[in-house]
């Protein structure tokens, strides 16, 4: 079993009881709006987590001309975040070396709820696959900034090979505030024995709404077309938008001059769907690229377009920008940018998802 770096792009949204918030109460107080008995905590930021967008002065934005002068490639390569978060795996095959033995101490969080406020029971999960049994293994599990852990039980002491101990925590969840954010959890297991290791690490990401209705597997899209994309300069063809990548993203050319709006690229969805919505995730590291009006087409064929199944605007939100809409039947989908955000003539997208139903 390898170890669970556990990301979730979905939640279940579970109900909280109201016996859960009671049961609760010993170790975070009567009221939720106590202080939690030896809960940690951190003051809580001025504005939500992940929703701060890059100020326009940034060095970043600098390489949006205000003629047709090509951009500098140097501002608009991707964040360093990607490549710091490849798994080793890939960055040794790409080396051209052997991938990382896999973990034998795996670490799991259960699912958490997001509806606050309220005060919910996590479970941590040890799991020792190794031949060596686990000693003196104690837990810590953090939330987001300001948010109160209590500790229910962390220490687990043994752990025979091939068996798993849960350790408990309570968890106080505020108010859910409007807008997108990514909620990030870690837990960690420090032990002696096992595979030698010493400590085990496993993180649960949740967003803050919930995912894009009749997702299709984003792995099943293709590139079936697109207006034009940056490859020389930098390198940002179409495909980054498909590729599951946040801090990758589609640039439309501007090498020899900027390409000037409309902006438009067709995705193939490998089989034909009653096509429900679209997901449209902006550019994070700058504002050249933003679209801001759209208009999203099917198509059976990828020819034949007809009229447009969705027409309004995006706006500089990072987070997840969700177009919905009446079924339409097809195999090709059209997003077409007609302005951007910035008001330039630069368009393209971070990542670019689908919902539909196979037909």
């Amino acid at each position: 079993m390898t170890m669970k770096t556990v990301r979730r792009g979905a939640i279940a949204a579970l109900a909280l009881a109201s016996t859960l918030a009671l049961a609760a109460q010993p170790a975070f107080g009567s009221t939720p709006d106590d202080p939690a008995p030896g809960a940690t905590s951190t003051p809580a930021p001025s504005q939500e987590p992940g929703t701060t967008e890059a100020p326009a002065s940034e060095a970043p934005d600098t390489d949006a001309p205000d003629t047709d002068a090509p951009e500098t490639g140097a501002p608009e390569t991707e964040a360093p975040a990607p490549e710091a978060s490849a798994a080793p795996e890939r960055r040794a095959e790409a080396a051209g070396e052997a991938p990382a033995e896999e973990a034998e101490i795996d670490v799991s969080i259960s699912e958490i709820s997001l509806e606050g406020p309220a005060i919910v029971d996590v479970e941590v999960t040890v799991a020792n696959d190794s031949d060596t049994a686990m000693s003196k293994v104690a837990v810590s599990f953090t939330g987001p900034v300001g948010w109160q852990v209590a500790v229910v039980d962390d220490e687990l002491g043994r752990i025979a090979a091939g068996d798993e101990e849960v350790a408990v925590f309570q968890l106080r969840v505020p108010e859910k505030r409007p807008g997108y954010a990514l909620r990030v959890f870690t837990a960690t297991a420090d032990y002696r024995g096992g595979d030698g290791a010493g400590s085990a690490t496993g993180t649960l990401s949740v967003p803050t709404i919930p995912p894009l209705p009749n997702l299709i597997d984003q792995t099943q899209l293709s590139i079936a077309e697109v207006s034009s994309e940056e490859t020389v300069s930098e390198n940002t063809p179409a495909t980054k938008a498909i590729d599951g990548d946040p801090y990758t993203f589609w640039h439309t050319a501007y090498r020899n001059g900027a390409v000037p709006y409309p902006h438009h690229v067709t995705l193939d969805l490998g089989a034909s769907y009653d096509v429900t919505g679209l997901e449209y995730l902006t550019r994070q590291n700058a504002v050249n690229g933003r679209m801001k009006d759209y208009q999203v087409f099917v198509s059976a064929d990828g020819t034949s377009w007809g009229d447009p199944v969705a027409t309004g605007s995006f706006t500089g939100d990072l987070g997840p920008q969700r177009v919905e809409f009446a079924p339409a039947a097809g195999r090709y989908v059209k997003l077409v940018g007609l302005n951007s955000v910035a008001g330039n003539a630069f368009g393209g997208a971070a990542e670019i998802n689908v919902g539909g139903v196979p037909r």
